[in-house]
């Protein structure tokens, strides 16, 4: 399929244009998006590959300075009994240690990051203030619809106040939303991954072809550029 038929696809099928998102961010940008108001922040989005843990297997070459001739066990003089002069698999540990070390405290610096930043959005979404009985309009339903049908039924919190941002509806009016939509039609599978800070989420399974790592990040900046897709649309 050329690269037209895509662009042209998107504006029409919801999960197209979140495969355009989620995989290719550059293509989106030079199909027409404003790389102005979405460039350098659209392109962080798309959350990074993680790092493979370190491989600990050490291994025993052929040659007879290498395994023909072991290192003799020396006594040592302190409490600890015997030891051998060099231990290739204790140096690897202590590598392998250190780096999973370094992982945590990075991995929980992002926590508390993610959290910083969600106190901030839900304060930001409390302020908005509709009527609970108000109708919403095309796009905000659009918006609605296609999260629950293409992305999930079950938004977490952190996502329905994203979704109370960018819609410009009460947090309160978004949560009835989805629960009254779920009751009128719980159709579709879901199933449940870790997102990148190790939360659980569920989502649709054609979701996972698309991206394999769904974040907090990742969800808003589908949310906006659809957003702005449908509000600027000819």
């Amino acid at each position: 399929m050329s690269s037209h038929t895509v662009s042209n696809a998107s504006t029409t099928n919801p999960l197209r244009f979140l495969a355009q998102v989620a995989l290719d961010p550059e293509k989106v940008l030079s199909n027409g998006i404003d790389s102005t108001f979405f460039g350098n922040w659209l392109l962080k989005t798309v959350p990074p590959s993680r790092n493979l843990p370190p491989n600990l297997h050490i291994e025993c070459g052929h040659s007879s300075a290498s395994c023909t001739s072991p290192t003799p066990l020396k006594r040592s003089s302190s409490s600890n009994g015997i030891h051998t002069s060099e231990s290739p698999l204790k140096s690897n540990f202590s590598k392998s240690t250190k780096h999973l070390r370094k992982s945590a405290r990075v991995l929980q610096k992002t926590r508390a990051d993610i959290k910083a930043k969600r106190r901030e959005y839900m304060t930001s979404a409390l302020k908005i203030k509709t009527l609970d009985n108000s109708p919403v309009n095309n796009q905000q339903y659009a918006i609605l619809r296609m999260v629950y049908d293409e992305i999930t039924m079950y938004p977490s919190e952190a996502w329905m106040v994203l979704i109370a941002i960018v819609i410009h509806r009460s947090l309160k009016q978004v949560k009835n939303w989805f629960s009254n939509e779920r009751q009128k039609q719980k159709t579709g599978e879901v199933v449940t991954i870790p997102s990148d800070i190790g939360e659980r989420i569920r989502l649709r399974p054609p979701l996972l072809n698309l991206c394999q790592e769904w974040s907090d990040s990742l969800f808003e900046g589908i949310l906006r550029v659809y957003h702005f897709k449908i509000t600027h649309a000819p």
